[in-house]
């Protein structure tokens, strides 16, 4: 720089340069210091996006499970017809079901009548499962959503629908 004599005078291509790149590393750091300060999340916050996260997985499960259950309609489920209640469940949800999902009919009784799907993780337990609503079965390694839907007249029988993920997907 020359020497100055008191006067202003426009900053040369350098100084424009340098304060550019100063204006730049200084927005940078704020940027930084705000994107830091927003990570630091409470217990709370993290509690309130886990649990947006599970109910959304929920309404998916049951989403599925009532249409699962449509694929029953009209059809006369005491009629005796096994291969019919285990076409309409392939119907529902494909044998090699690439997403996952698995669907069991469950007869008035309670007993297994038909199945299709990729299969749960866990063992399904038709005895401690209610009559209608949620349920899930948890392991170290994998976690099972099912959603349970009456279907039928007077005596009810239940869709059960389920997909089982990993825990650390979760």
């Amino acid at each position: 720089m020359a020497e100055s004599s008191g006067a202003l005078h426009a900053p040369s291509r350098i100084e424009r340069f340098l304060l550019v790149a100063l204006a730049l590393a200084l927005l940078g750091s704020l940027a930084a210091a705000g994107l830091r300060s927003r990570t630091l999340a409470t217990r709370g916050d993290l509690l309130a996006a886990a649990s947006r996260g599970y109910q959304n997985l929920w309404l998916e499960v049951d989403a599925e499970a009532a249409r699962a259950a449509r694929a029953f309609a009209g059809f006369d489920l005491e009629a005796g017809d096994e291969l019919g209640l285990f076409e309409r469940a392939a119907a529902a949800i494909s044998p090699d079901d690439p997403r996952g999902w698995s669907l069991f009919l469950l007869g008035p009784l309670g007993s297994m009548r038909a199945w299709s799907g990729a299969g749960l993780l866990h063992a399904l337990d038709e005895d401690t499962l209610p009559q209608a609503g949620r349920a899930f079965r948890s392991s170290v390694t994998a976690t099972s959503l099912l959603s349970i839907l009456e279907i039928g007249g007077s005596s009810p029988w239940r869709v059960v629908v389920g997909i089982s993920l990993p825990t650390e997907e979760l």
